[in-house]
């Protein structure tokens, strides 16, 4: 390709990846995995080995004793797997959408920008999320490998599955190699292959999921949502129907029908993979949820980089072939512009979760602890990032003391609330709840009480915001806790 779509790939690559890079701590579900870094507790891990999730109980393994030894949190580790992982799967979806599509190489890499670029990438600040991209990559590699090197590739796609929504991607994949390469000749042969393929592929996750427990202790957790999926099929049947009816109007006005067969290719493959990449989230009823910056409900449509991909990259080739290179130019430099300001918005909310959360350990730091016991903390002025929850306050009184005396409230379910001893005693009910938020050393039952104040704070973030995180330079926020009772 030219040197000049080179180096905007760089510069792209610069923008979209920094803000990962600049990430040393945890976030969301991670801080509880993050007390195993701390304590060598393996009982913080013991949910991530339930599910089945052995790669990243490895992964945490690992880097936890990395840590002790080094000092290095793990979360340094895991912002460079993900921007790996990022610009790899990006790769791979450029040779997927020439080799799959046989689209133009300009289109193919207009493509990979929208995965690169693709405003979901926020959610990566959890590692966790960190593993699932990382799989989403080693299964694109799969994918393209599978006839040139099918042995590494079924190591891949195996290694790959350990991600489970990635078992209604695979078929979704053989249905789009379907649809792009049947004809009248070989439909009998597809049709039996992909049939065996994608019985074999759910007896596989019938046989994974019977070790763990995907539905929870409690097995009320990812069951089956008969409503979604009736939508959800509704809706694939709806759009397949005006694909096709659209095609069908247009060939009969159109004198090229080998150019109407392949754009009704390229779309139904769209839709297929969109519908499966979403499907396994669908089946449990969880939304899609594409513009929630403050949280990390986007996770359930990471999967959608790859359709969305396709259909741009489709659009870039039909755009380059019936207008002039300096349009395509406008109309991609546009879009990718609103990807990237998007993917901000989020980075953004991430940055004000992390510093809000520095921000406390550096206040603890600077008063005396409290008596071991219940601790109620009140915002001031301000309202707290979205996804600050109980056992991460509590992480921050351990990473400001060395301990686990105190049973603190979080901010995720009743932010501005006022908590009381009662409220705190509920939430504190057992042994066993305690050990979970980190309270394992409690030695009293006392009640302090402290307003948490922070000056031109804003949840939603700001650009500069990551400065202030990564120097730990606090001074424009003056973050203070005052006692009250």
């Amino acid at each position: 390709m030219q040197t000049i779509y080179k180096q905007i790939t760089i510069l792209i690559a610069v923008l979209v990846l920094v803000p990962i890079l600049l990430v040393t701590h945890s976030m969301w579900d991670n801080d509880t995995v993050a007390m195993y870094f701390y304590t060598q507790d393996t009982v913080y891990l013991k949910e991530i080995l339930t599910h089945g999730w052995y790669t990243a109980y490895a992964l945490y393994f690992v880097l936890g004793k990395v840590f002790q030894l080094t000092g290095i949190f793990p979360r340094v580790f895991f912002s460079i797997i993900t921007a790996c992982s990022i610009v790899g799967l990006a790769h791979e979806t450029f040779v997927y959408l020439q080799k799959q599509f046989e689209l133009s190489k300009v289109a193919a890499w207009f493509g990979a920008l929208i995965v690169l670029t693709f405003p979901l990438w926020h959610v990566t600040m959890a590692s966790c999320m960190s593993i699932s991209v990382m799989f989403i990559w080693t299964f694109m590699w799969a994918v393209n490998l599978r006839y040139k090197r099918p042995l590494i590739s079924f190591i891949l796609f195996v290694f790959s599955l350990n991600y489970y929504s990635l078992f209604s991607f695979a078929i979704g994949i053989l249905a789009v190699e379907y649809i792009m390469t049947v004809t009248r000749q070989n439909v009998g042969r597809l049709t039996r292959n992909g049939f065996l393929y994608s019985i074999a592929l759910t007896v596989y996750y019938l046989l994974i999921t019977s070790f763990v427990e995907v539905h929870g202790e409690t097995h009320d957790y990812n069951l089956l949502d008969v409503h979604s999926v009736i939508v959800a099929g509704i809706g694939y049947i709806a759009a397949s129907v005006v694909i096709l009816g659209g095609w069908m109007i247009w060939k009969r006005q159109t004198s090229s029908s080998d150019d109407a067969n392949r754009i009704v290719r390229f779309l139904l493959s769209f839709i297929t993979l969109f519908f499966f990449s979403i499907f396994a989230y669908v089946y449990v009823g969880r939304p899609l949820r594409f513009f929630q910056f403050g949280s990390f409900g986007g996770r359930h449509a990471i999967l959608t980089c790859v359709p969305f991909a396709i259909l741009f990259a489709i659009s870039a080739e039909e755009l380059l072939k019936r207008h002039a290179t300096k349009t395509f130019h406008g109309v991609a430099a546009f879009i990718l512009t609103a990807f990237i300001i998007l993917l901000y918005q989020g980075y953004s909310h991430k940055a004000a979760a992390l510093l809000f959360k520095e921000m406390l350990v550096s206040s603890l730091q600077a008063i005396e602890s409290p008596e071991s016991g219940f601790v109620s903390l009140l915002e001031d002025g301000y309202k707290a990032p979205r996804h600050v929850h109980i056992y991460s306050v509590a992480l921050c009184f351990y990473r400001a003391y060395g301990k686990g005396e105190w049973m603190p409230n979080g901010f995720w379910k009743r932010r501005g609330y006022n908590y009381s001893l009662n409220d705190l005693k509920n939430i504190y009910h057992s042994e066993k709840v305690k050990k979970q938020m980190f309270a394992f050393e409690v030695t009293g039952d006392a009640f302090t009480k402290y307003r948490y104040k922070i000056d031109n704070y804003h949840q939603e973030g700001r650009f500069w915001y990551w400065y202030n995180y990564f120097f730990k330079d606090y001074s424009y926020f003056s973050p203070r806790l005052i006692k009250i009772e």
